[in-house]
């Protein structure tokens, strides 16, 4: 009968303890549950607070300010962007302001940066021209790229004679080629680059002086030995650099 008594006994110990455990339980789950509430429902206002900022005038573009760009003038690229002004600097992105800048065959790339709270900046990079060319609607200046920039108006540029579109031409390439590998003086000197071959190129320079420069390899050391030539002649002659370790001086007179 005792021990029947002590089973009692420890029986109702033991269902007294498991109903505190379920109810401590209970509790903590309930808490869980409700910071797990609090987080969520801080993390929906808090996106949405973000949105809401960035869609707001708080961030409205009220200027927007040109740099690197030499050629296109401010005003111009002011009109063609002013529908940005008012939108907010996050949704800006390039492809928009690639549309807008499109007209500008002289721009070659462009990067923009936000300055928040109010100002866009957008970076301006043009294509250089580089010479002009003959072509069935007239002489143009074009790039190294073969992009047609504007029609010539006393742009002081070599002139490379090709008869094809520069854009698809090879010899148009390696007249550039030639071009692009002159010193600065020396380039400006250039009147003309006549391609009839990638292996024969001929230049004429302001003056009427011919050189021969054959094709585009070792071209740093056929413009050192031609500007030696050029040097110490006076006399009017022609110059052959083709083989520039054995240049020829050609005489007029012969």
């Amino acid at each position: 009968m005792a021990d029947q008594k002590r089973q009692l006994k420890a029986l109702k110990s033991k269902a007294k303890l498991q109903r505190k455990m379920a109810k401590k339980e209970s509790g903590t789950y309930f808490a869980n549950r409700l910071l797990a509430g609090f987080l969520i429902a801080g993390l929906v206002a808090l996106v949405g607070l973000v949105a809401a900022t960035f869609q707001s005038s708080l961030l409205a573009i009220e200027k927007v300010t040109f740099e690197g760009n030499q050629q296109i003038q401010n005003s111009e690229l002011t009109a063609a962007t002013s529908d940005l002004l008012g939108e907010p600097l996050t949704t800006v992105n390039e492809a928009e302001v690639a549309a807008m800048l499109d007209e500008f065959l002289i721009l070659e790339s462009f990067a923009i940066q936000s300055r928040p709270p109010h100002e866009l900046v957008i970076r301006i990079r043009e294509r250089q021209p580089l010479a002009t060319v003959f072509t069935t609607e007239g002489e143009f200046v074009f790039d190294a790229a073969g992009v047609r920039l504007s029609p010539v108006s006393g742009e002081d540029l070599p002139r490379i004679m090709v008869g094809d579109d520069p854009a698809e031409s090879e010899s148009y390439r390696s007249a550039v080629e030639v071009l692009l590998s002159l010193p600065l003086g020396l380039y400006r000197d250039v009147d003309e680059v006549r391609v009839t071959s990638v292996d024969n190129i001929e230049l004429t320079l302001e003056g009427g002086t011919v050189v021969i420069w054959g094709d585009n390899s070792q071209a740093k050391l056929k413009h050192e030995v031609l500007l030696t030539l050029i040097a110490n002649q006076t006399d009017p002659v022609n110059f052959d650099v083709s083989a520039p370790l054995a240049p020829v001086v050609i005489f007029e007179d012969f």
